[in-house]
């Protein structure tokens, strides 16, 4: 749990312009090390290029619904390491978010959306935004269109370079956004305030993920977990990956 008054214990740094804060210390360095090994152990995203060890949401959604393997793939890929890593996860989203808890996403049908996904690659990834409410309207992800969103990552190296960097943009209304959420026009916040976080094993980024942000490329592979937490008007939170 974040102790604010406590900055010592936990090392978090709010990020000050942009909703969220860095802790680096939340997750410990052996668990990092085991998630890490899970990297490079799936293929790549015909989306992203990104590797993943699982299929994860993006690249489940068919623009209707769920592919058909997409849960399959999903409940293959349980580990242990990613579980402890997972419930970590969401009490730092509670705690930042200021909400009581955060519960697995399900499927109508029961199935389980994966947790949370390990990645690789040295290739960055251009401006965007993650907002489930325009990626996958209408689904179990769509916590409607007064939904907040958090993106949680965990280093799990530290590569040279390969930043995060977010910008303090973000559409007044939901009609005020792009029709799709990758890749975004940069002119469209030329002038915003932005921040970068370094990549650093074990370092952990919680970040409301509606603001614009890209990650830089590395010369080496990078290694990171995510997670996504979408928070209804209502205080109901369900995590996804």
């Amino acid at each position: 749990m974040i102790d604010r008054t406590s900055q010592s214990r936990t090392h978090g740094r709010d990020l000050g312009f942009v909703p969220g804060v860095i802790v680096d210390e939340a997750v410990p360095l052996a668990l990092a090390a085991e998630l890490a090994d899970l990297a490079g152990s799936g293929s790549a995203s015909d989306r992203t290029g990104i590797n993943n060890h699982t299929m994860n949401a993006f690249e489940g959604w068919t623009g209707t619904g769920w592919s058909a393997n997409y849960f399959d793939s999903a409940a293959a890929a349980e580990s242990l390491a990613v579980e402890k890593w997972t419930a970590l996860a969401r009490q730092l989203v509670a705690d930042v978010a200021g909400i009581a808890s955060v519960v697995p996403a399900r499927s109508r049908s029961g199935h389980d959306f994966a947790p949370a996904v390990v990645r690789e690659t040295k290739a960055g990834i251009n401006w965007h935004f993650d907002w489930a409410h325009l990626e996958y309207p209408g689904t179990e992800l769509d916590l409607g269109r007064d939904s907040q969103q958090w993106s949680v990552i965990t280093y799990l190296n530290t590569p040279q370079n390969g930043e995060l960097e977010v910008a303090d943009w973000k559409p007044a209304d939901t009609g005020a956004h792009p029709r799709e959420s990758y890749p975004l026009d940069e002119t469209l916040f030329s002038s915003a305030e932005r921040v970068r976080i370094q990549p650093a094993m074990g370092r952990t980024a919680i970040v409301s993920s509606q603001y614009a942000h890209r990650v830089h490329p590395t010369s080496t592979p990078r290694r990171f977990i995510t997670m996504f937490v979408a928070v209804g008007s209502d205080g109901h939170a369900i995590s996804f990956g």
